[in-house]
């Protein structure tokens, strides 16, 4: 049995110096998941992160155009200055955007773009952007 990844797009802060539950909270969205470095990778773990991180995910349609994803991903996130306040603030180390695009499962192929405006806001930001196909 195949297990189907959605498509989806996500942005990642790492390695800073406060709390992720923080940085959560100044965004004012759930994160799909985050940790603090020192705390074990899992529950049980004796392995502990080396570094803090917290991941804002959301699930896309399949038939989607990449550069309304991203759009959209930035606007949910409340818009492109809310996120470079927040970057301020927390001063991440990075701060990475990536596509997880279902290439080899998908009965659509799509060729992807990004928007000026899209590679604007991630030069403004300073973000790096990755594209992972499965």
């Amino acid at each position: 049995m195949k297990i189907r990844k959605p498509k989806s797009v996500s942005m990642t802060f790492r390695e800073f110096n406060m709390p992720a539950e923080e940085v959560a909270r100044l965004a004012g969205v759930t994160p799909e998941l985050s940790g603090n470095q020192g705390e074990p990778k899992r529950p049980g773990s004796k392995t502990l992160l080396n570094k803090s991180y917290v991941i804002f995910s959301k699930s896309l349609p399949e038939d989607s155009d990449m550069a309304e994803d991203l759009s959209f991903f930035l606007s949910e996130l409340g818009g492109v200055e809310k996120i470079m306040h927040i970057k301020e603030v927390v001063n991440p180390k990075f701060i990475e955007f990536n596509f997880y695009l279902p290439s080899r499962t998908s009965e659509t192929i799509q060729d992807g773009y990004l928007s000026c405006e899209n590679i604007e806001a991630m030069y403004n930001l300073k973000a790096t952007i990755g594209f992972n196909y499965f």
